[in-house]
Order: structure tokens, then C-alpha cells, then sequence
């Protein structure tokens, strides 16, 4: 990734966060050992969320963020998830959640996944 194209898409995700800070939520497959130091980068990159919305699987495989925010949008009954992650098996598996046949509580709900 280029810097130009990196600085880009972080400028994209401050703007995100600071719009809806409410609904946004940092997923991370990082154990939640790494929370004190991420909260300390983001304040140096003057992102500004709640640490409740900070989200430490300590898990890489896809499927565990895959069910985390299908539970997550159930519960607070979103309409519309974006969904950015650096691995493309991850995505993928996120945007597996549009599959209404295999997913059907998920049906009514916008599934974008964007590979970064």
C-alpha cells in the first residue's frame, strides 16, 4: 500500500469514527492485552472512541469476527454494517453474512466488506 493510499484510507476511518462514534466498534483479533497501547495510539491520532468499542478477540480466524458482529448488529438491531480489514479471508467471511439462506436473521441488513 502506498503512503498516499495509506494516509487516504486512515483519513477515511478518522472521519468514520468521529461521524458515528456510537456504532463504530474496533475489532481487532489482538489480545486484549494490546488495549492500554492502542488506546494510547489513537489518542495520539486524535481518534476519539469510547474503549467499550474496542474489541480484543485474541483470535485470527475469520469466522470469530465473522459471528462477533453478527451478534453485535442482532443485538443493536443495525441496518448497515462496513466492515474494513487487511485480510481478504476475513472479508470474505464478514460478507458472507449478506447469504440470507444461510444467514436469514440477517436479512434486511447492508453487508460491506472492503479489503484495505
Amino acid at each position: 500500500v502506498s503512503q498516499s493510499r495509506y494516509e487516504l484510507i486512515f483519513s477515511l476511518f478518522q472521519s468514520h469514527v468521529a461521524a458515528d462514534p456510537d456504532t463504530t466498534y474496533i475489532l481487532t483479533a489482538r489480545p486484549v492485552g494490546v488495549k492500554k497501547p492502542m488506546i494510547k495510539w489513537l489518542e495520539k491520532h486524535d481518534i476519539d472512541i469510547d474503549p467499550s468499542k474496542l474489541i480484543f478477540l485474541g483470535n485470527s480466524a475469520p469466522n470469530k469476527k465473522r459471528d462477533w458482529i453478527m451478534n453485535k448488529v442482532l443485538e443493536i438491531s443495525a441496518k448497515k454494517v462496513i466492515f474494513w480489514d487487511d485480510r481478504e479471508k476475513n472479508v470474505k467471511a464478514v460478507q458472507s453474512l449478506s447469504d440470507v439462506k444461510k444467514y436469514p436473521d440477517m436479512q434486511g441488513i447492508k453487508v460491506e466488506g472492503i479489503l484495505v
